[in-house]
């Protein structure tokens, strides 16, 4: 995923092992060195309370700091939790929060409106939700229906949602 942070174009995908690597650029071709985030689910090098997933992690900037999104799996009991941390240098990320009770997340964007609230869509149980925030700490969410492969964006004062849908 991309975004563009202090002058920065920033760049966040997941590795092999799967950690979050993060680059940025200031020409849009050439990137520094991938820096290693590692999830807080990992202790020592060792998965703790299950395993991280290998979902695309998602970027965007609110309120002044560089936000990163990504999941995390604790096993059959805690279903998959969804973290939000945020950075005001795009190389060191804290202050994360929770979104829990998340079951089966297969996408997730991250959009600032144009109110300035800060939007985490995703895909939980092929269902279509809505997370937002005006504070980036305290989060309300909407359920919006069936869906998958969801992706958020903005122009102006409007906002889009894009996904895909199964017919039947």
């Amino acid at each position: 995923m991309l975004a563009v942070f202090d002058k920065l174009l920033y760049m966040a995908c997941t590795g092999t092992n799967d950690y979050v690597f993060i680059s940025s650029s200031g020409d849009g071709k050439t990137f520094s060195n991938p820096v290693e985030l590692s999830y807080p689910c990992m202790t020592d090098g060792n998965y703790a309370n299950g395993m991280c997933i290998s979902l695309a992690p998602a970027l965007g900037v609110f309120n002044g700091k560089l936000y990163l999104a990504y999941s995390y799996s604790g096993g059959a009991d805690l279903g998959i939790c969804i973290f939000l941390s945020s950075s005001t240098d795009g190389t060191s990320f804290g202050n994360t929060v929770t979104l829990p009770n998340n079951q089966l997340v297969s996408s997730m964007s991250l959009n600032v409106d144009a109110l300035g609230i800060l939007v985490v869509g995703y895909v939980n149980q092929d269902t279509l939700t809505l997370s937002s925030s005006s504070d980036g700490v305290n989060f309300t969410t909407a359920t919006l229906g069936q869906g998958g492969q969801a992706a958020l964006g903005g122009i102006g004062d409007l906002a889009f949602l894009a996904f895909t849908q199964t017919q039947s």
